[in-house]
C-alpha cells in the first residue's frame, strides 16, 4: 500500500512538471518563431498526454500485487 501511494505521488509529480515544463518550452518557442499560440497549446497536451500516463501506470501497476 505505500509503495503504490509512493507510486501515485511520483507520478502526480511527473504530471504538474511535464505540464508545467512543456509549457514553458511551448512557450518560448511561441516568442522565438512567432507562432502564439500554437506551440504553448501543443506542449500543454503533450505534457497532459505524458504526465496523465505516467500517473494511469502508477494507478495500476501494482494491482495483483495482493
Amino acid at each position: 500500500m505505500a509503495r503504490q501511494g509512493r507510486n501515485l505521488l511520483a507520478a502526480t509529480q511527473t504530471l504538474t512538471g511535464a505540464l508545467l515544463g512543456l509549457a514553458l518550452v511551448g512557450y518560448f518557442l511561441d516568442k522565438k518563431f512567432a507562432t502564439e499560440p500554437y506551440l504553448l497549446l501543443t506542449g500543454l497536451l503533450l505534457g497532459a498526454a505524458v504526465g496523465l500516463y505516467d500517473l494511469w501506470k502508477a494507478m495500476f501497476s501494482g494491482e495483483n500485487d495482493d
